[in-house]
């Protein structure tokens, strides 16, 4: 494929399987932007700056970590939904989704909980699929607490409402954040979940907590607002989340309403090409439930159109 052939790809329309089309094939990731203010809200300066990606067209914006939990961050700059939403919040994220729209991308939130992977200054004893603390030299985490099943549900349900926020805000859909050491990549990784309950154990029963979430958010939401998953294609350490799992689990979320999948390759990465290759990468699955058809037509695409 010459360049020409490339450029008219990355610039056509992408129909969604649930008949959502994105004006384009090109896709800004998910990166933390640690902007909010001292109460977790969104700022101007989330405006800006997605305002300023806009310009550039892509067919998606995909934000940065939007935590469920204020005592679970990523970093003090995440903004956080947590229980009901005052007006003053509503309006800053509905601020926000609408810079990010402006020039006719879409955008999806990030919904994200840092588990055991939160500083200790932010927390000191962060909760987690099991009590096993993470040794990372230079970063100070907290020491873990295992959940009890009571907790899991209720961040379960957490994620759902969020959710529901994202929808109510403009947002155009929302990525589940299960990569990258966050809390539901813990609870699938056998090196940070220990449990011998039905949140722990063998593949299926690591799984549950993510595909119950997925299950609830969809629920939340309804059958036409895109749901995406993030998956690490593997933890990259001995012991942890395999590439194997990573395809099972990909295949096992078809069953909670899942019926197609895409996937973000960095280019810059041999070995993930190569992964790629042997169809064993896997970091971004769409979750769209089975029969759900609802179009938008290209003329709704305001002006970052398709070619």
């Amino acid at each position: 494929m010459n360049l020409s052939e490339s450029t008219t790809v990355l610039s056509a329309p992408l129909l969604l399987p649930n008949g959502l089309i994105l004006p384009n094939r090109l896709v800004k990731a998910a990166t933390s932007e640690l902007l909010a203010d001292t109460h977790n809200r969104a700022t101007q300066a989330h405006e800006t700056l997605y305002d300023t990606w806009a310009r550039g067209c892509p067919g998606l914006l995909l934000t940065g970590n939007v935590q469920i939990d204020l005592r679970h961050l990523e970093h003090p700059g995440n903004v956080v939904i947590q229980g009901k939403q005052n007006p003053e919040r509503l309006a800053r994220l509905r601020a926000w989704s609408g810079a990010a729209k402006r020039h006719g991308s879409q955008v999806w939130m990030q919904l994200s909980h840092a588990g055991r992977q939160t500083n200790r200054w932010v927390n000191p004893n962060p909760v987690a699929p099991s009590a096993v603390p993470l040794n990372i030299p230079g970063v100070e985490f907290g020491t873990p607490v295992a959940m009890s099943d009571a907790e899991i549900r209720e961040l379960i349900t957490r994620f759902a409402q969020a959710a529901v926020v994202a929808r109510e805000t403009g947002f155009d859909g929302v990525q589940l954040h299960a990569a990258h050491g966050y809390l539901i990549s813990q609870f699938l990784s056998p090196r940070a979940n220990l449990r011998d309950d039905e949140w722990g154990g063998n593949l299926s029963q690591r799984s549950r907590f993510l595909l119950e979430t997925v299950r609830a958010v969809r629920s939340a939401v309804g059958t036409d607002f895109p749901v995406a998953v993030k998956l690490n294609s593997a933890d990259f350490q001995r012991g942890g989340f395999t590439f194997e799992e990573c395809q099972t689990v990909g295949g096992w979320t078809r069953l909670a309403s899942i019926s197609s999948k895409f996937r973000v390759v960095p280019t810059n990465s041999r070995r993930l090409r190569a992964l790629k290759d042997r169809n064993r990468f896997s970091i971004l699955t769409l979750v769209t439930p089975r029969g759900s058809r609802k179009r938008i037509s290209r003329s709704s695409h305001r002006t970052c159109g398709g070619g």
